[in-house]
């Protein structure tokens, strides 16, 4: 595993650095979030009563009988759905680097380094002058410490999504089902809009 470095000017700040990073978290976001998107053309039909020529639509259609009726064409619909099944792979990837670097912006945003892993550790020094560092007054405390356990829970979860179980000769498409997808999107959505909440705090606070 190569952990992720990154580089920092030494003439940016650390609120505009973080921005980059969440900035970064939320594209690889939108970019699951794009591609899991499916259209689909729907054609719609209707009904000729021939008895008294009308245009009958939906569930009253059954109610004509067979010998009276003549199926027409009414219209078009595009509808929109959603394919996580044949995207999980990278769905779980790219939202394991979206919550990574959310998490990661925040610490920067208090000025605090962090390790140079996918998962941060409760134990870690760094970790705890971060927890330190998060003002009494955000109003979204409270969810600091659940946006560290999800990297840690994601970590595992992206070194089986990139190599499967090489153990066992199977790949990583057949370890996740479609809620594995839907939950990585929930979480990733939940640290990136947590850290753009504390970024932003803490950019007024500096600007006050």
């Amino acid at each position: 595993m190569i952990p992720i470095r990154y580089n920092m000017n030494s003439n940016t700040n650390e609120i505009k650095y973080a921005k980059l990073q969440v900035r970064e978290a939320r594209r690889r976001l939108e970019s699951v979030e794009e591609r899991i998107k499916e259209t689909k053309e729907r054609d719609h039909f209707g009904a000729i009563d021939w008895e008294n020529e009308k245009l009958v639509l939906g569930e009253k259609i059954e109610q004509i009988p067979e010998d009276h009726r003549q199926i027409v064409p009414v219209g078009k619909s595009i509808e929109e759905e959603t394919n996580v099944q044949g995207h999980i792979q990278n769905i779980i990837i790219d939202c394991q680097m979206s919550i990574e670097l959310a998490v990661k912006s925040m610490f920067k945003a208090v000025g605090q380094d962090f390790d140079y892993s996918h998962g941060i550790g409760f134990g870690s020094a760094n970790t705890q002058g971060f927890n330190n560092k998060i003002p009494n007054e955000f109003s979204r405390n409270e969810d600091i410490v659940r946006a560290i356990f999800l990297t840690q829970v994601w970590e595992k979860f992206y070194q089986i999504a990139k190599y499967g179980a090489p153990e066992l000769n199977v790949g990583p498409t057949s370890m996740f089902e479609i809620n594995d997808g839907e939950r990585a999107i929930n979480d990733a959505t939940f640290c990136v809009e947590l850290a753009e909440d504390l970024i932003d705090h803490m950019d007024n606070i500096q600007s006050s």
